[in-house]
């Protein structure tokens, strides 16, 4: 770095690279140097690159606390997320490329996609729209399905569901907390 400017402040940078970069570009972390190692060559000696800094798992300065999946959609994306970036289970804000995705990453989540929810999302469409998170993506995969849904077989289940008592209600929103799911008590639609 030369003149007298002072140095930029990392969140700062990563925070203006972030209106101008898609969220495949931006980077995990940002280390400044006086220079860049350089081999004796005069080219760039990426051994000597040091380690960035430890960053949290969303891989931004003050990310929010985790958030747990909340329904059934959620945690087979985490369980998804996990395989794919061979991690924990994220958290569902947790950005995808700020916890080490990339687009052959993204490629082979959009292929587990489908194969657990019989959807074809375009990869194109996972990397574009704002941050890459499980909550944004269950959305997406939820308003998929509904669009799929046939309309008799969404009138058969409203139908039921509409004979329900309160009691019955609450039994069910109990148990779909429980196990992730409704129970087997609903009307088979054939799917």
């Amino acid at each position: 770095m030369t003149g007298t400017a002072a140095p930029p402040d990392p969140g700062a940078l990563r925070a203006f690279l972030a209106e101008r970069l898609p969220p495949g570009l931006l980077p995990d972390a940002v280390c400044l140097l006086d220079r860049l190692p350089v081999s004796p060559h005069g080219k760039l000696d990426l051994a000597a690159l040091p380690e960035p800094a430890a960053h949290d798992a969303a891989g931004r300065p003050g990310a929010p606390a985790r958030i747990a999946p909340r329904d059934a959609v959620e945690r087979a994306l985490a369980g998804i997320w996990s395989e794919v970036l061979g991690i924990e289970e994220p958290s569902v804000t947790d950005d995808f490329f700020a916890l080490g995705g990339h687009s052959l990453l993204a490629t082979r989540l959009a292929v587990r996609v489908r194969a657990a929810f019989g959807l074809e999302l375009p990869v194109g469409e996972l990397l574009g729209g704002g941050p890459l998170t499980v909550e944004r993506l269950a959305a997406l995969v939820q308003t998929r399905q509904l669009a799929q849904t046939d309309g008799a077989e969404l009138d058969e289940v409203l139908d039921w569901l509409a004979e329900l008592s309160d009691a019955q209600v609450a039994e069910l929103l109990a148990a779909r907390g429980q196990a992730g799911h409704l129970p087997d008590t609903a009307p088979d639609t054939g799917t």
